[in-house]
């Protein structure tokens, strides 16, 4: 492998204008870069939108290394890219974190849920699955996900990369969890709309702790709507957030909740919830995942089953974040847990590249 490697990492998003308003891309392409650049390779970043015929015509396909497709598509562009790709002996690799090259799991998609037209979920996957069928190394968000992509490729060469916080964040999240100030929130983070039956699977376990310590939910002013009517919870809404103000909402909460109705997407989920709530210093109560098996050691991470009472797991971690000793010294373990992790995953990416 040459001493410093080349990678392209090319993302594909709906959000066009601002790529790194999605946060999928936020973590695993430019989470991803940075992670390949403290190792030594020289990273860059392009959206599949400038795929376009012209672009893979003129393009000098020996300026990298390696290239890793997040989210790939196919369209004809794509195709021609990659057979260049092929032409020019260049190594390649598709990256993902949910399952959108399995075209079954569109009914169970964010997509979906998300109140989009059923053609549209259907059409988004088909194309995911077109484009997955090209590769034969992936890289991944979480153990569950490789374990997919081997049933359906045996042979594969899958890289786990779990998602982590930037190092500046990781570190504003630091300060933010170490300020005095009052924590009196139950900070529930889940993404978007389709997150809704999540958030409504634990509403009167948030009402016995609410009522018992008054404490207040707070949570995206999108999802309020799908607790369900007199739910008695305190809550607290807020717009949608950018990095900079998820990490400072964090650092209002004293505990925080990933609450999941498991199917085949929620099981192949990373560890992102905890490790967002642990860099600011805030336990976390969550459904069980199999990308939270390193972190089962650390009381910090309190998991239940979803059909499971959550009112003990929640003031269990209620009580539990009081010790803020406790959750500092399993912060340092959480996240180095978390580095060797990835520095692994680094290791796997970067072999791909030809001596």
């Amino acid at each position: 492998m040459t001493s410093s490697p080349r990678v392209l990492v090319i993302y594909n998003t709906s959000n066009s204008n601002r790529p790194m308003g999605d946060p999928s891309v936020w973590y695993r392409c430019w989470g991803l870069s940075e992670l390949l650049e403290e190792g030594g390779a020289r990273p860059h970043l392009l959206g599949q939108q400038q795929l376009d015929d012209e672009f893979v015509a003129a393009f000098d396909y020996a300026a990298y290394d390696l290239y890793v497709f997040f989210r790939p598509a196919m369209t004809p562009a794509l195709a021609n890219f990659l057979l260049e790709c092929d032409r020019h002996r260049r190594n390649v690799a598709a990256s993902y974190d949910d399952l959108t090259f399995v075209v079954a799991s569109w009914m169970m998609s964010s997509t979906l849920k998300s109140g989009q037209q059923r053609f549209r979920a259907v059409e988004v996957y088909r194309a995911a699955a077109n484009a997955f069928d090209y590769f034969d190394r992936f890289v991944v968000s979480s153990p569950q996900l490789g374990q997919r992509i081997r049933c359906i490729k045996p042979h594969a060469s899958v890289a786990l990369v779990e998602n982590a916080l930037p190092r500046s964040y990781a570190a504003y999240a630091d300060m933010v969890g170490r300020s005095e100030r009052v924590r009196d929130r139950v900070g529930y983070f889940g993404g978007g709309k389709s997150h809704g039956a999540d958030l409504a699977l634990v509403a009167e376990s948030l009402r016995t702790l609410c009522a018992e310590t008054g404490a207040r939910l707070l949570c995206p002013d999108y999802l309020t709507d799908f607790l369900p009517a007199g739910h008695g919870i305190a809550v607290e809404r807020f717009e949608r957030a950018n990095m900079v103000g998820l990490v400072a909402l964090h650092g209002r909460c004293r505990i925080a909740i990933a609450p999941l109705v498991v199917d085949d997407n929620a099981a192949c989920k990373s560890s992102l919830k905890f490790v967002e709530a642990i860099a600011a210093h805030v336990p976390l109560v969550a459904t069980p995942l199999s990308a939270f098996e390193p972190y089962r050691s650390l009381a910090t991470l309190v998991e239940v089953q979803q059909d499971a009472d959550w009112a003990d797991a929640l003031r269990e971690a209620w009580d539990l974040a009081a010790d803020r000793e406790l959750v500092a010294r399993e912060r340092s373990q959480a996240l180095a847990i978390l580095d060797g992790g990835r520095a692994a995953g680094r290791a796997a990416v970067l072999a791909w590249i030809d001596p």
